[in-house]
């Protein structure tokens, strides 16, 4: 579990399936996401925790919950290894939440994990063109753009226009100096 001032990465729960659906089948989430499909029922929901609890990949998810309410789920953040070394940076958040700085506290926190407590030298992420909020989150916590691509999406089910970023431990030092 990793607290921040105002929320809580735990995680995820049975219990967590109807807000997961609530979230991730609302399109103007899903949609910027490469791996969640649309439309999300119960059963993607549940076959994700499942795959937790299998523990089929070196990753770690977490659900991001409000402090004042630890047993609602708002969201979800997560790392994915590439390598001992390199880990994929991946959010989503409840709509109605958007705007508020909590995806960028929630980036922030994994963000800091990842290079403390886990050791991973870099960090790489993508943002779908026209996330504006989310290549905001990323260029705050001092991610660089890397390149331009396409990626698959599952809930469009096509490629979509990519930026490639990357941040390395030595920049995230510099960041963390800097208090930003």
């Amino acid at each position: 579990m990793i607290e921040t001032p105002r929320l809580i990465l735990r995680s995820f729960s049975a219990d967590d399936v109807p807000a997961m659906v609530a979230g991730l089948g609302n399109f103007a989430v899903a949609r910027n996401t490469g791996r969640v499909p649309y439309p999300y029922g119960p059963a993607d929901a549940e076959a994700f925790l499942q795959r937790l609890a299998d523990n089929e990949s070196p990753s770690l998810n977490l659900a991001i919950a409000l402090k004042s309410m630890p047993e609602k789920l708002v969201g979800g953040i997560g790392l994915t290894a590439d390598n001992a070394r390199t880990a994929d940076l991946g959010y989503w958040l409840m709509e109605t939440l958007w705007n508020r700085g909590l995806g960028l506290e929630a980036a922030r926190a994994i963000t800091d994990h990842a290079f403390g407590k886990l050791g991973f030298s870099t960090l790489t992420a993508s943002y779908h063109a026209g996330n504006d909020a989310s290549h905001r989150i990323l260029l705050r916590l001092g991610f660089v753009p890397v390149s331009d691509g396409l990626a698959y999406s599952l809930a469009r089910d096509q490629e979509v226009p990519v930026e490639y970023m990357e941040l390395a431990r030595a920049r995230w030092r510099q960041h963390k100096a800097a208090g930003l």
